[in-house]
């Protein structure tokens, strides 16, 4: 499969996109759940300390995989390892999780966020596309 750098980088700017929503949906949707759901997460909100110190690893991940984003959207050459590296920890992470409640509307771009990574992350290393990384002058 042959992709152009342009619409590699429109992939990567829509998969960045897509996280921003769905996180904003997130701050503007709490208050929308019915009262049992928003008492449940405001009392996991405030939870104990061990859940914080699982959650600062996985965060300092998500934010690798936020910064190799960006970076494969520039074609720097380490952003591949960054990006992959901090999506598939991010996600080995979400195993610690507890149940989480999240919108149908904030889900759907999550989900769709998925796919795009997954794709990203096919076309990183079963495309041309990887070529882009090889290059000092990119």
């Amino acid at each position: 499969m042959n992709i152009s750098r342009n619409n590699f980088r429109l992939i990567a700017i829509t998969s960045l996109l897509l996280v921003f929503v769905a996180i904003a949906i997130e701050f503007f949707s709490l208050s929308n759940l019915p009262p049992e759901l928003e008492s449940y997460v405001q009392k996991e909100d405030s939870n104990n300390f061990e859940t914080s110190v699982l959650f600062i690893p996985i965060i300092i991940f998500a934010f690798m995989a936020l910064i190799g984003n960006i970076g494969l959207i520039f074609f720097a050459k380490w952003s591949p390892a960054v990006f992959t590296i901090g999506v598939i920890v991010t996600a080995l992470g979400t195993l610690t999780y507890g149940p989480s409640v999240q919108t149908a509307l904030q889900t759907t771009f999550y989900e769709i966020d998925t796919m795009f990574t997954g794709f990203i992350i096919a076309l990183l290393y079963f495309s041309n596309v990887r070529t882009y990384f090889k290059n000092e002058n990119t």
